[in-house]
């Protein structure tokens, strides 16, 4: 079987961390014998045409310095910080429209990852071209999509209409609240050979508004944290630091052995997402990988992420997340410890090996559009 995949997010190189999941989501699907071919927009950045054995072809839509819809803090933060924009949106339609009719004759199904744009574009060029079609809905698109104008969103969800998926039973509903149905099915992550130690804290993901960062560092009283990642709020967050005096370590975006390294050097993991404008996450993968080497995630508003932690009552930060953390640092390393092994048995049913033959089930029996 052969997948053509529609994406707005996506690996430039094997050291990009932007769009990972996807990628990893195509591996899992070709470790169960699919052919996948990804298409993705364009970025300002020249990227590769083959990522980690997955084929992909960079589709552009306007000149290179202006190729400035996707990628960066990603296109919702784009958007909201220059709306004009939204001026490159036909021109890049139009694109991968053209691209994907033109690649779909050599394929058996296409999939869309984010309701809008990806998902929007692989919905109609399988219905054109008689090809089963499946959207996969991430946070961001849900929430895009619930924003629009009611004439125009009842209008969006009823092109939607097909096989979709979201990661959460929370996405679910509100993906139903306008019109698309959608089973769960959450976006896997490969289990880190790396294991808790110590007991200092550390943040994983990209620093933007939505992470709730700025929040956490004025609530913390605890020891070290090291943060990793990067985005448009990183200057400020380091000036925030300093001003309150927290041990705070910038790590910038971390890989291979020194991600390894920050999971062995900690105990606690801050996630203290916001909801921001109706907006809020998924389930991040950076999450589960922290999980599964037994950091134990302390999250503030992601929906439906309690499901999957050791002790909801010990690790969401709520309304007061000094007491929290405070609570959290006077637990006995034992009690740590015992946590962790559970937290470790919380997320193991979410790992590709796991949930990949799960996808390769569903997309082998799309129906025919």
């Amino acid at each position: 079987m052969r997948v053509l995949v529609i994406t707005s997010s996506f690996p430039r190189d094997a050291y990009d961390i932007a769009g990972r999941f996807v990628l990893e989501h195509a591996q899992a699907l070709m470790a169960g014998g699919i052919d996948v071919h990804v298409l993705t927009w364009a970025a300002a950045e020249t990227g590769v045409q083959d990522v980690e054995g997955v084929k992909v072809q960079r589709v552009n839509y306007a000149p290179r310095r202006h190729r400035t819809l996707f990628y960066g803090s990603g296109a919702p933060e784009n958007l909201s910080k220059a709306p004009l924009r939204g001026l490159l949106a036909p021109p890049a339609l139009v694109a991968m429209l053209t691209r994907a009719a033109f690649d779909i004759g050599d394929f058996d199904a296409i999939i869309g990852h984010w309701l809008v744009p990806g998902g929007w574009i692989a919905r109609q060029i399988g219905r054109a071209f008689g090809k089963p079609s499946l959207v996969i809905g991430h946070s961001g698109g849900v929430h895009l999509v619930a924003k629009l104008p009611r004439p125009v969103r009842s209008m969006v969800a009823a092109t939607l209409r097909g096989p979709t998926t979201v990661s959460s039973p929370t996405l679910q509903h509100k993906a139903r609240n306008f019109g698309i149905h959608a089973d769960v099915l959450p976006m896997g992550f490969h289990q880190p050979a790396a294991e808790a130690g110590g007991r200092d804290w550390m943040f994983m993901g990209r620093l933007e508004p939505i992470k709730g960062l700025d929040v956490f560092l004025r609530a913390f009283n605890g020891g070290t944290i090291r943060i990793a990642g990067d985005g448009s709020e990183r200057e400020r967050l380091e000036s925030l630091a300093d001003k309150l005096g927290v041990d705070a370590e910038f790590l910038g975006i971390v890989t291979g052995p020194s991600k390894l390294k920050l999971l062995n050097q900690s105990r606690f993991a801050a996630f203290p997402s916001i909801t921001q404008r109706g907006r809020h996450e998924g389930l991040p993968v950076s999450l589960l990988e922290c999980a599964s080497a037994g950091v134990l995630p302390v999250v503030g508003d992601i929906p439906g992420v309690e499901d999957y932690l050791a002790d909801p009552t010990l690790q969401t930060l709520g309304a007061k997340p000094g007491e929290t953390i405070a609570k959290l640092e006077s637990l006995t390393d034992g009690e740590l410890q015992a946590m962790s092994e559970l937290q470790k048995e919380r997320v193991a049913d979410l790992e590709w090996s796991v949930l990949g033959p799960r996808w390769c089930e569903l997309v082998a029996q799309l129906p025919t559009n």
